[in-house]
C-alpha cells in the first residue's frame, strides 16, 4: 500500500491473524493506494503495536462505530464475527471484502 490522499481508507478487521498480515504485505508490495487505515482486533489484542509501512500502528477494537470514515473494510474474521459487522459497514456505505 502507498499513501495517496485521493485514494480509498480502509479499515482491516482481525489484523492480528495471519491472512491479514499476509494481506498487508501484499497490498504494500503492490503499492495498493490508500488514503487512511485503521487496523482492528478483538478485545484481547486492543492496544498491540503493529508495524506498516514504516508506521506503527495501534491496534483498535472493532464496534459499530469503527467504520466511520471508512471506504473498504477486509475482513478475515470469524463467521459470527463477519456476519455481526458486514451489515453495519453495508448501511454505512462501506465496500467489504471478506477473505
Amino acid at each position: 500500500m502507498s499513501f495517496q490522499e485521493s485514494g480509498p481508507s480502509f479499515a482491516v478487521v482481525n489484523v492480528t491473524g495471519d491472512v491479514d498480515q499476509e494481506f498487508l504485505s501484499v497490498l504494500s508490495d503492490r503499492h495498493f493506494p490508500y488514503r487512511s487505515i485503521k487496523l482492528m482486533a478483538s478485545k484481547c489484542s486492543i492496544g498491540k503495536s503493529i508495524f506498516f509501512k514504516g508506521r506503527i500502528f495501534t491496534v483498535q477494537e472493532f464496534t459499530a462505530n469503527s467504520f466511520n470514515d471508512v471506504d473498504v473494510v477486509i475482513f478475515s474474521a470469524s463467521g459470527s464475527i463477519s456476519k455481526e459487522l458486514n451489515p453495519i459497514a453495508n448501511e454505512k456505505g462501506v465496500t467489504v471484502v471478506i477473505l
